[in-house]
């Protein structure tokens, strides 16, 4: 039997942890403890998702990691009720993502989850601060002035300051090794450059970088001004390094880091 919400009383915290839920579309348990619970224990964490699992607000799918050890750590997605639990709180109807996606797509929003994390970090540290966040979907919603005649997409859009006050808008796409060039990276550069923002590819690995710059983005025209609003990580770099030490390589091959990244208008 599931418990009904009469059972169960939503907190902020849950209200809080709904959202981002939906905001990632999927997210695992370990990720949304750090994301939402990071003030309570991993596992005091989990004992409250599974309630919510319990009451079918959140659905969950498993994670199939081979390299993880001890008990699996679980995918987390809104259910269609649950949908309803946080409609009062979101600017539309239309920006809440639930159900199961496919394992393609897991993949993507659970890379994207590590980098916000990435993110989160530098911000408690102090490297950065000013922090939001934002399902590319809810971004558009969230600003009627958004020109969408480019119709690009990308996977979210962060904005934060440095400890020097230079503001930054940032872009983030996850190179899925499939992305064409007409289709998917020439609107968004071409926005990224018009509206003086920021672009991060994140890959899956540097050899995969090294193609696209070679391959790939050599057929691009942007003068050697812009290389610094389209830049290039790897999925390692935010996982492994503070924000702070995290490597990002140019179209032109450089290499930089935040340090010397020209602050972006918000």
């Amino acid at each position: 039997m599931k418990e009904t919400t009469k059972n169960i009383l939503l907190t902020d915290r849950d209200i809080n942890a709904l959202l981002e839920v939906s905001r990632h579309k999927m997210i695992t348990s370990m990720q949304l403890a750090k994301l939402c619970y990071s003030d309570i224990s991993y596992e005091t964490s989990r004992k409250r998702l599974r309630r919510l699992h319990k009451a079918d607000i959140l659905a969950t799918s498993s994670l199939n990691d081979s390299h993880s050890r001890g008990r699996p750590d679980l995918i987390y997605y809104l259910t269609e009720f649950g949908k309803k639990h946080i409609e009062p709180y979101v600017v539309s109807k239309k920006i809440i993502n639930y159900g199961l996606k496919n394992v393609y797509q897991r993949d993507v929003f659970l890379k994207i989850v590590e980098v916000r994390l990435n993110l989160v970090n530098a911000c408690q540290k102090n490297l950065i601060s000013n922090l939001k966040f934002y399902d590319f979907k809810e971004y558009i919603f969230l600003n009627s002035e958004f020109d969408t005649k480019y119709k690009f997409i990308c996977d979210a859009i962060c904005t934060f300051s440095d400890k020097n006050s230079n503001n930054f808008f940032v872009a983030i796409k996850y190179d899925t090794k499939s992305l064409q060039l007409q289709k998917h990276y020439i609107p968004i550069f071409e926005y990224t450059l018009k509206h003086n923002l920021m672009t991060w590819i994140i890959c899956s690995n540097w050899e995969r970088i090294n193609s696209l710059i070679t391959d790939f983005f050599s057929q691009l025209n942007i003068s050697e001004k812009n290389t610094d609003r389209i830049l290039m990580s790897t999925i390692s770099e935010f996982r492994e390094k503070e924000l702070k030490q995290s490597i990002f390589k140019k179209l032109n091959g450089e290499l930089t880091s935040l340090k010397y990244l020209k602050s972006i208008k918000v």
